[in-house]
């Protein structure tokens, strides 16, 4: 008798919900939601954009820290300008005292992808040239020493985009920070990442 073993690889769509879709009144963020800070971010007609222009407008998912996790968000409108030329970054095991974790962001400036590590504030990672639109959503995801990017066009399906090995952050928060006023994004999602099933049969 042969067994065998598939592996359902589901892994380019989140495998978590969405945590806030935002849909409420104007104003701070709320409970779930801390600047750590930072200058805070803020709903704007369901949306979510920055309080100050060239500024850390931080957000960080309150109530856990996760090892294995993941957190993706959708770009509504694209910003005009940034701090050091992103307009926006998704983080993972994130440490707001220490600016400490994976990012990956877009930076307008050069049309780029930039996704890597940041440690006490300071950007180290791999630039990619990359084409970003109106209605895209970036994913983030660290498993184990893997950390990955993935993009999704205009609401398809999230394709993987680059692997890197680096395992210097174990855990932390998940969260993103917006760098002026005119950028929108909406539905962040993320948490524990849960692996794909296995089938034996």
């Amino acid at each position: 008798m042969m067994t065998f073993i598939l592996f359902l690889l589901l892994q380019n769509w989140p495998t978590t919900s969405v945590l806030d879709d935002f849909n409420r009144a104007n104003g701070a963020l709320g409970a779930n939601w801390s600047e750590e800070g930072f200058t805070a971010c803020t709903i704007s007609s369901n949306t979510v954009t920055g309080t100050a222009d060239e500024d850390i407008n931080l957000a960080v998912w309150q109530g856990a820290t996760f090892s294995d996790c993941e957190a993706w968000i959708s770009y509504v409108t694209l910003a005009d300008e940034g701090l050091d030329g992103s307009g926006i970054q998704l983080t993972v095991r994130f440490d707001s005292g220490t600016l400490d974790g994976y990012f990956v962001g877009w930076d307008e400036v050069s049309n780029t992808i930039d996704f890597g590590t940041v440690s006490g504030g300071s950007f180290s990672g791999y630039p990619t040239a990359f084409s970003f639109d109106t209605g895209d959503a970036l994913m983030l995801r660290a498993v184990g020493n893997q950390i990955s990017w993935y993009h999704s066009d205009e609401g398809a399906e999230f394709v993987l985009q680059d692997t890197e090995t680096d395992g210097t952050y174990t855990s932390g928060d998940i969260g993103f920070w917006v760098n002026d006023q005119t950028i929108r994004v909406d539905n962040f999602g993320g948490g524990e990442y849960i692996p794909p099933p296995v089938l034996i049969f």
